[in-house]
């Protein structure tokens, strides 16, 4: 090998500052990012060398990202479907509604994605697509025909989360993304409490697995479950300013341990129809990424979550606003670790 290359790649191993972390994508599916593993920027993005480097990174204490993507059971027509088509740096991919089927050649890509590029593939068990499920269910009835009972709800949910958690390892995903975003009235109680259940009997058999929290944590009934989460990710919504993303913690966050607290991970959104773009603001994942690197002495801003990554490839064709937010956090940060030797 190289002795220069060699010389890097031990620096990345070795989490010493390496100029420039500016990570790209291998894939066939992707347009190439710039490459400068502090004078890497010769070595080939589909290179051993490059892989190495790029394992190793993700290895080091950084800042995560977090990509949400939806399964498709079709043939997929557009590089965003493939799990392949991620950006190489990203950490986790989150792949929405396993449950409803995976094409095989996109599943086929989990093994290799991991392998390859060190990235983690996780399935979402999303307990509001149940409840919404049950809700459909009970409207479609016809007049005079008997309501679902409490028994048989808490049965729904049950066998519903328990489909979506057997993808995991149908599919050989990494984990899964515990996603809660409902009440706690009503139904919600005893809704959480089967869907929760489900989750700790799982986790009992994959205690090694990745597992990450999303959504509203006030409304979870069991605060202790946090602490076996990797990350806690918190919805930003359409907030876009630093001092929004505090109050987002503050609300959000002020009753965790604070041993979870320093696990935070922000969720935002490129912009879409759905999550406008703020006039007077860069897009939401690039003022997050630098909100990031604030200093805070509450909470560890551990990293990002882009849920709509589709839309930025239907708008850049090269997940470029990712990528861009993924270089401010990494970057600025290891430009300070060289500064401070």
């Amino acid at each position: 090998m190289n002795t220069n290359i060699y010389t890097n790649i031990k620096l990345v191993l070795s989490a010493a500052a390496a100029g420039l972390l500016v990570l790209s994508s291998c894939s066939k599916w992707t347009e190439p990012e710039a490459l400068d593993f502090a004078g890497m920027g010769d070595v080939a993005a589909d290179s051993e060398e490059y892989l190495a480097a790029l394992r190793a990174f993700k290895q080091t204490d950084h800042k995560v990202m977090i990509l949400g993507m939806d399964a498709t059971a079709e043939q997929p027509f557009s590089r965003f479907q493939h799990i392949s088509a991620m950006p190489d740096s990203a950490d986790y991919i989150c792949v929405r509604n396993a449950v409803g089927g995976i094409y095989p050649a996109i599943a086929d890509e989990i093994a290799p994605v991991r392998e390859n590029k060190g990235t983690k593939v996780i399935c979402d068990v999303d307990y509001m697509a149940i409840s919404d499920a049950w809700d459909a269910i009970e409207d479609a009835k016809e007049d005079g025909e008997a309501p679902g009972t409490d028994d048989e709800f808490v049965a729904y949910v049950a066998e519903n989360t328990a489909a979506a958690l057997a993808c995991c390892d149908k599919y050989g995903f990494d984990g899964i993304m515990v996603s809660y975003r409902g009440i706690r009235s009503g139904n919600g109680t005893i809704g959480q409490e089967a869907y929760m259940a489900e989750i700790a009997e799982w986790r009992a058999s994959h205690p090694d697995d990745v597992m990450i929290f999303s959504g509203n944590t006030l409304n979870v009934i069991d605060k202790t479950f946090f602490s076996d989460c990797d990350y806690v990710v918190i919805p930003a919504g359409t907030d876009y300013s630093s001092g929004q993303f505090n109050s987002v913690l503050s609300r959000y966050c002020a009753s965790l341990d604070d041993e979870v607290k320093q696990r935070i991970v922000l969720e935002v959104n490129v912009p879409s129809e759905d999550y406008p773009q703020q006039e007077g603001y860069e897009p939401q994942p690039i003022e997050a990424a630098a909100w990031v690197l604030e200093e805070d002495t509450r909470y560890g801003r551990a990293g990002l979550c882009v849920d709509n990554v589709q839309e930025d490839y239907l708008v850049t064709n090269t997940f470029s606003t990712v990528r861009k937010a993924i270089t401010i956090m990494n970057t600025a940060s290891s430009a300070g670790d060289e500064d401070a030797e």
